[in-house]
């Protein structure tokens, strides 16, 4: 979606931002807005470019993104969820002394260091307000993630050591782990045991030896 029509959705209270309003219900929406009488529809579209500039004029000017990491974490951080969950990293820097890199550019609530035992399954839930990025430090993940209500098991992205993932709130997600592996989350919120788990719900994911049809023979 464009920026352009993203905004004017915005403004006209149609860009709503929970993955279940995709872009067909905002379409929906934005039709139904629009199906007054020819003059009707010329009253509504004055209002809403003028509508649409008085925010623009009213909005702080923000600069363009530095990197590919600052706008995709830009993205996370106005609540636009991003398609593809792989995260570019941040700056890397390196000389004699070795390399510094750059995880997370952006605020968070907590950082976490989970480690799995191999063939170990996580999550099989979803959040309700919370996100979260996940950098691997070791091992192999693999990540799955579908739509609310959803039952098909699907593609998983894999994730090696020194790559980093998303998930947003509002998706059903899991993760299966193959060989000891240690990775490092970075939440929006506060991660104590009990705040997190009011934070999830729980759902029928992924199972022991259960994989998508592109793993039918296991882990690769």
């Amino acid at each position: 979606m464009s920026a352009r029509l993203w905004e004017t959705l915005r403004v006209a209270g149609l860009a709503v931002e929970t993955p279940e309003d995709g872009v067909r219900d905002r379409i929906v929406k934005a039709a139904r807005l629009l199906a007054y009488t020819k003059r009707e529809r010329h009253e509504a579209r004055e209002h809403m470019n003028q509508t649409t500039n008085e925010a623009r004029s009213n909005e702080p000017k923000m600069p363009p993104a530095r990197s590919e990491h600052d706008a995709y974490t830009r993205a996370v951080e106005h609540g636009l969820w991003p398609f593809n969950p792989t995260v570019p990293l941040g700056n890397r820097h390196v000389n004699d002394n070795g390399e510094i890199q750059n995880l997370l550019e952006k605020d968070c609530g907590s950082v976490t260091l989970i480690t799995s035992k191999d063939g170990a399954i996580r999550a099989n839930h979803l959040h309700r307000e919370d996100w979260h990025y996940a950098f691997v430090i070791s091992g192999r993940v693999y990540y799955y993630e579908r739509a609310i209500g959803s039952k098909e098991i699907p593609e998983p992205f894999v994730y090696g050591p020194g790559e980093m993932f998303f998930t947003p709130p509002m998706r059903e997600h899991a993760m299966r782990f193959e060989g000891e592996t240690k990775i490092l989350t970075m939440s929006k919120r506060h991660r104590t045991h009990e705040e997190h788990e009011a934070d999830v719900v729980r759902v029928d994911f992924l199972a022991p030896g259960m994989y998508s049809s592109g793993e039918l023979n296991g882990p690769r």
